[in-house]
């Protein structure tokens, strides 16, 4: 389209805000609209751009095009919103965004992270099996709906959740690993599992470089060799 070639070559937002408006000035036409809302999208004004989708909408309600693009938008204006450590607005726009596209993966997986957050353990449970049912072998998925597990007391399940995340983190290793490790890890010293809860700390420190994870991982791995001199 002209909106991305225009992006393609680094236009000013300026001039797509400006080709936005030509294209939202014919309201009476639902592609143009469509297209104004992509633009808009380009130039990085997402609050142009739901108003231009949502004209677009009112007079084509079943366009798939336009409610993908519309949700592109929500997500990026709650993460934006999660960003600023305004997790409800957050959740309400992703509550949108599924109205529009029940099974789309990225806003359930970001409704996921939002709802944990928030400290909802039961509904973002829901999100994320239901996420899963579309792609279970998703590492991250399968981490989060672990944590989900676990904010609920279900030890054994978010435990055997955690492990198949680190199945599949298994293959990349890196700091994907060392993340999933890093939580597994105390769950095996809290189920006396204390040379495992070792074992997989000593391969996240190793796996974490000099990422954020490191002082995690070396802290949880100083309380697994602590509980288990004391045990000995």
């Amino acid at each position: 389209s002209l909106a991305e070639a225009y992006a393609a070559v680094h236009a000013p937002k300026d001039k797509l805000n400006s080709i936005g408006d030509e294209l939202a000035s014919l309201t009476r036409d639902p592609k143009a609209l469509a297209t104004a809302g992509q633009v808009y999208f380009l130039a990085g004004n997402d609050e142009r751009s739901m108003s231009a989708y949502n004209a677009s909408l009112a007079l084509e309600s079943n366009n798939a095009g336009v409610r993908a693009g519309l949700v592109k938008v929500l997500n990026r204006r709650a993460g934006v919103a999660v960003e600023k450590g305004e997790v409800g607005s957050a959740y309400n726009l992703l509550s949108e965004a599924v109205k529009l596209s029940p099974e789309d993966l990225m806003t359930n997986r970001n409704l996921g992270l939002v709802l944990l957050l928030s400290r909802k353990y039961f509904e973002a449970e829901q999100v994320l099996a239901r996420a899963l049912r579309k792609v279970p072998n998703d590492m991250v998925l399968n981490r989060m709906l672990g944590r989900a597990q676990r904010g609920q007391r279900k030890t054994t399940a978010a435990q055997a959740t955690y492990e198949r995340a680190a199945t599949m983190a298994l293959r990349t290793r890196g700091p994907d690993l060392a993340a999933v490790y890093a939580e597994l890890g105390p769950m095996y010293v809290e189920s006396d599992r204390l040379d495992q809860a070792v074992s997989v700390l000593e391969t996240a420190v190793k796996e974490a470089g000099a990422t954020p994870l490191l002082p995690v991982a070396q802290r949880n791995l100083s309380i697994a060799h602590l509980k288990r001199g004391l045990a000995r």
